[in-house]
């Protein structure tokens, strides 16, 4: 852990921190000292807070919410200023992706693949927004996909979802043109978690390592460029996707 991070006793919201890649980033921030706020769906989104608690440097609070609902989102960020105050950080991981053709594909499917890919993030960074100007400052990342501009059978709601993140991103970037807080998208690729398994077949798997000659990142290796959008470095960086590796 760097104890004299710049980003040492910020805050950071953690959207989809029981995930596998929102627990590596809630962990890595953490061990640079900021305070995180987890928020998850699953119940025991407290018990991952309690995990990642491990250090004195930092505070780690867990909060259990559906963020594609409009009020609890509000809960969410109102919790958050009581305990931490403004967040310096909003990062969306959540995510998920219905592996079915167009024809398979249910209204709900696809309903239920926007809300939580696409409206939540929506709602947070609205929120997140009205804080961050208040305190003056502050970083916004949604996790990309490189799906969403080399799209693959078999994934239309998900490619939907994680374009609309793309395009939301570059949007709100120019309405904050001027102020010191930034919205990103950072795509890692293809990264190990039960949901890129869940979605993907051995094969699959194996023919994207063809193509692209690289092999499924771990997600603790998202944390680097990650902290690079979150530091001083990137203040004049926003409305980009930062691609981890070439989408193809």
């Amino acid at each position: 852990m760097t104890e004299s991070h710049e980003l040492r006793g910020k805050g950071a919201i953690v959207v989809g921190g029981a995930g596998a890649i929102g627990r590596a980033i809630a962990a890595g921030l953490v061990d640079i000292g900021m305070n995180v706020v987890v928020v998850d769906v699953v119940d025991t989104i407290e018990m991952v807070a309690q995990a990642l608690g491990r250090g004195p440097l930092a505070e780690v609070i867990g909060i259990q919410a559906d963020v594609s609902d409009e009020q609890e989102v509000d809960r969410v960020f109102n919790e958050t200023y009581r305990t931490i105050g403004n967040p310096y950080a909003l990062i969306h991981a959540a995510g998920v992706y219905p592996r079915k053709a167009l024809l398979d594909l249910e209204a709900r499917d696809w309903d239920a693949t926007q809300a939580v890919n696409l409206r939540s993030f929506f709602l947070c960074t609205r929120s997140a927004v009205r804080m961050m100007r208040d305190g003056g400052e502050g970083r916004i990342i949604g996790i990309g996909s490189g799906l969403a501009v080399a799209p693959r059978p078999r994934s239309s709601a998900y490619v939907a979802s994680k374009a609309g993140l793309m395009a939301f991103v570059r949007a709100v970037a120019i309405e904050l043109g001027g102020e010191n807080v930034t919205i990103n998208c950072l795509s890692p690729g293809l990264t190990e978690s039960p949901m890129m398994r869940g979605a993907n077949s051995d094969e699959d798997v194996a023919a994207s390592v063809a193509r692209t000659g690289r092999l499924p990142a771990q997600p603790s290796e998202i944390l680097s460029p990650l902290l690079y959008l979150l530091g001083s470095d990137a203040q004049l960086v926003s409305g980009t996707t930062l691609w981890m590796r070439p989408p193809r």
